[in-house]
């Protein structure tokens, strides 16, 4: 116990020796209590201390000023010992549960914050990019941990399926959860695409139902399984937000998929098989269209100001938006940003996956350049003079070549292809953008860091060179690996100034 004789002894020895608690009478020279209480309180090192104010005033204006300003208890003046002790001990134990939940909290924040990370290493929100196919997510858990789960699976006889599932509720058990049915579903997809859509969620809610005994947990979910060289899809919707469908001209198309439709996954009402082959719907897509697949959680979305949910209708609206500017690369993340700009909260877990069709007709090139150096040249001159009979300007012609062969050459340097093997090529072209897709063999050479050091003087060498190019000439440089290939993504600008 240590005791001060003025009030500014006071706040020096309590910065000195965090005490556990203060008792401090109202009258004490140069600094009285109330200056002294709201000096602790101001400080973030002491604020925590518990303050009992001894007083002998009785008017109750000074009572509230001293629970104002941050006292915990107060006493009178003249006060009896055994009062004075049983004050003393109840704010100690007021103090030590205080002190135990802050670190059971932090604990836990921890925790969260690990599991968190943990879950979104699983939650992957890597594009799937192909000549003849993107798909594009975005992710946004409400906490460090959320219960949407997704994935893109590509099968082994070319066709891809992918899924968008959310657990109802929040927290811990729905982050765990939706873990679990990304793990079922990594098993189920490989093993029932034969059978198709239904039968893998038939047994993803026996499985479900089977580990969850709690009746009040399910699960939508919305999967599609989709065959790029027949243009063909199969389509489940099991009670999730119908997706929305945008045609080759980005404007939205008749909803096809609530029309059939099976129960929620695990819903307890549901019997032994909660679907069937004819709640299945079977698409044909059209080259150029788009699909876009999201949870609740973004029509769901409530305006700052208004308190009004987004809708569906106003979701439509920025999802034709996106599709039709040109420039935007990834429009699942931008639909996000759209609807946090018109003002709404995202307070729930938010999934949006865009499936897109590459157009046939913005093909401009489809290559299989040898990994040969010699090679390089000539095909990128070949490749770049089709972009120029799309009127583009000569100048982001010539720029679009130099990249084809900068690109290729720091493959061979530094990716070690194997022998005999290509670098597929397509350069795709719009009004404003043209975009590149090339797709190599080669080991894993950390592109993105080699990348960054380009921006320093140091590698204006003659073999750090190339990078700095890229660097210059793109707008926008993805780099991806994938079953032992590197998927390098490039935009340029029409207006590029370089």
């Amino acid at each position: 116990m240590f005791l001060a004789k003025n009030g500014e002894e006071a706040c020096a020895m309590v910065r000195a020796y965090l005490p556990e608690l203060m008792l401090v009478d109202v009258a004490m020279p140069t600094m009285n209590g109330y200056e002294v209480c709201e000096n602790v309180k101001t400080d973030p090192l002491t604020q925590d201390i518990p303050i009992i104010m001894v007083t002998a005033k009785n008017e109750i204006e000074d009572v509230e000023r001293a629970f104002d300003i941050g006292a915990m208890d107060y006493i009178r003046k003249p006060f009896d010992p055994r009062e004075l002790i049983v004050r003393v001990r109840t704010a100690l134990e007021l103090k030590h549960s205080s002190d135990a939940l802050h670190r059971w909290t932090r604990k836990m924040s921890r925790e969260l914050e690990l599991a968190g990370s943990f879950q979104r290493t699983l939650m992957s929100t890597a594009p799937f990019l192909t000549q003849e196919i993107e798909v594009r997510i975005a992710y946004r858990p409400s906490l460090d941990v959320g219960g949407d789960v997704f994935d893109i699976i590509p099968l082994s006889d070319g066709r891809i399926c992918v899924y968008a599932s959310d657990i109802c509720g929040h927290g811990v058990a729905q982050a765990m959860l939706s873990s679990m049915v990304k793990a079922t579903l990594a098993e189920l997809i490989p093993n029932l695409a034969h059978a198709g859509v239904s039968a893998i969620c038939a047994q993803l809610h026996r499985r479900f139902r089977e580990q969850i005994e709690d009746p009040s947990l399910y699960a939508t979910v919305f999967i599609c399984i989709l065959d790029p060289a027949t243009n063909q899809a199969q389509c489940l919707n099991c009670g999730h937000p119908s997706p929305i469908r945008l045609g080759p001209d980005h404007e939205v198309q008749k909803d096809i998929f609530n029309e059939k439709g099976g129960f929620p996954i695990g819903l307890a009402v549901a019997d032994d098989s909660p679907c069937s082959e004819e709640d299945k719907v079977d698409w044909e897509m059209v080259q150029g269209s788009s699909l876009f697949i999201y949870t609740d959680g973004l029509t769901e979305a409530r305006h700052k100001d208004t308190n009004r949910e987004c809708g569906k209708e106003k979701l439509i609206k920025f999802s034709e938006e996106v599709c039709k500017d040109d420039t935007i690369t990834d429009p699942s993340s931008e639909v996000f940003e759209m609807i946090k700009r018109a003002g709404y909260r995202l307070d729930d877990d938010c999934t949006g996956v865009f499936i897109q069709l590459v157009d046939p007709e913005s093909v401009v090139a489809s290559e299989k350049i040898p990994c040969i150096l010699s090679a390089i040249p000539d095909i990128a001159m070949k490749a770049s003079q089709k972009l120029g009979g799309r009127a583009w300007p000569e100048k982001v012609v010539t720029l679009v070549e130099l990249l084809i062969i900068e690109h290729c050459t720091n493959v061979l340097d530094h990716g070690a292809p194997p022998e005999n093997s290509f670098i597929n090529m397509q350069l795709r072209v719009s009004e404003n953008i043209c975009k590149l897709l090339f797709v190599d063999k080669g080991r894993k050479w950390g592109h993105e860091r080699r990348l960054a050091q380009a921006s320093f003087p140091r590698q204006e060498s003659e073999r750090g060179r190339g990078l700095t190019i890229l660097k210059r000439i793109a707008n926008f440089i993805e780099i991806h690996r994938r079953n032992n290939e590197n998927i390098i993504f490039y935009t340029v600008p029409r207006n590029l100034a370089f």
